[in-house]
């Protein structure tokens, strides 16, 4: 089981975006001038999860959103 002891895995593709356990995404993107990092869950590519403004944060909502 995954916890704060543990690192998760996320695998950066390119410049934006990074793939981590299970199908999930995160993605960083420009938005009202300044960078943001959205959470993307693997079932529904069409729903976002949330947004924060670190990529530690957005791991940090992933941990959260999934009881870790």
């Amino acid at each position: 089981m995954e916890n704060d002891s543990q690192p998760i895995s996320w695998q950066q593709k390119d410049a934006y975006s990074w793939f981590g356990p299970k199908g999930w995404t995160i993605c960083r993107v420009y938005v009202f001038g300044q960078w943001r990092f959205k959470l993307w869950p693997p079932a529904d590519p069409a729903m976002h999860v949330g947004w924060r403004s670190s990529f530690e944060a957005a791991q940090t909502l992933y941990r959260e959103f999934n009881g870790l």
